[in-house]
C-alpha cells in the first residue's frame, strides 16, 4: 500500500514566493492606507487649532473695535481720530481695559503685523504719553507691541463706509461702518519648513498648510 504521507501535496518554492509577494503587497497597501489616514487626521487637527487661535485673535480685535471712538470737536478744537497707515496696521482710540493704574477707560490702541506676529499695543492715562487727541500714532509708548498671535503669514484690515465702499481712514474724525479682518495662519512646524525652502517652492507649502480666516466687525457710529 502507498504511504498516505506521500499523497500530501507540498508547497513549491515558486508558490511560496508568490504568496510572500502577495502578502508584502497587501501589507504595503495597508501601511499606506493607515499613513494617509494619519496624515489626514493631523492635517484636520492642525486646521482646528488654527481656527481656535483665529477666534481668540478676532475676539480681542472685535472688542477693541466695537469700543472705538472717533469724533470731531470732542472738546473745542480737539478731535479723536481713526487711522489706518497701511493694510496691516490700524490705530485708534477705544473704550477698553487698560492697566490697573488707569483712571480713564479710553486707550490709544495699535495693531500691526511684525515678524509673522499679530501684535497689539496700548497707551492708557497712567502713562505721560497718553493723548487721545491729535493725530493717531503707533501707541507703542507704554508697554510696546505685545504678541497676540504667532505664525501669521498675512494680516489685512479693510475699512468700509456705510455704503460698503472700501477706503483707508487717514486720521479721520469719523469711524468706518465696518472693518474686515483677514488673517492667514500656519502651524509652527510648517512655518519652519517654509522658511528653509526657496521662494519658488514656498507657495505649495502655503497652499497645503496655511489657512485664511476672515471676519467683518460692525462699529458703532460716533460723532
Amino acid at each position: 500500500m502507498r504511504n498516505p504521507r506521500r499523497r500530501r501535496r507540498s508547497f513549491t518554492l515558486l508558490e511560496m514566493l508568490v504568496t510572500v509577494g502577495l502578502l508584502s503587497i497587501l501589507m504595503l497597501m495597508l501601511f499606506r492606507f493607515f499613513a494617509n489616514m494619519q496624515n489626514a487626521y493631523n492635517h484636520t487637527l492642525k486646521g482646528v487649532v488654527l481656527a481656535d487661535e483665529s477666534r481668540i485673535a478676532f475676539g480681542l480685535i472685535a472688542k477693541d473695535l466695537q469700543g472705538a471712538i472717533a469724533r470731531e470737536n470732542d472738546m473745542p478744537g480737539l478731535d479723536i481720530r481713526f487711522h489706518q497707515p497701511s493694510s496691516s496696521q490700524l490705530w485708534f482710540v477705544s473704550a477698553s481695559e487698560g492697566s490697573p493704574e488707569a483712571k480713564s477707560s479710553l486707550l490709544e490702541i495699535g495693531y500691526r503685523l511684525e515678524n509673522n506676529q499679530l501684535q497689539r499695543a496700548f497707551v492708557d492715562d497712567s502713562n505721560s504719553a497718553w493723548n487721545v487727541y491729535g493725530d493717531r500714532d503707533a501707541a507703542a509708548d507704554q508697554y510696546g507691541y505685545q504678541t497676540v498671535l504667532g505664525n501669521v503669514l498675512a494680516l489685512k484690515f479693510t475699512c468700509y463706509t456705510s455704503n460698503l465702499t472700501p477706503y483707508p481712514p487717514n486720521n479721520a474724525v469719523s469711524m468706518p461702518a465696518l472693518v474686515g479682518v483677514e488673517m492667514t495662519l500656519i502651524d509652527s512646524k510648517s512655518r519652519v519648513l517654509l522658511e528653509t525652502l526657496p521662494e519658488a517652492k514656498r507657495e505649495e507649502i502655503r497652499r497645503k498648510y496655511a489657512r485664511t480666516f476672515r471676519r467683518v466687525i460692525s462699529l458703532q457710529p460716533s460723532g
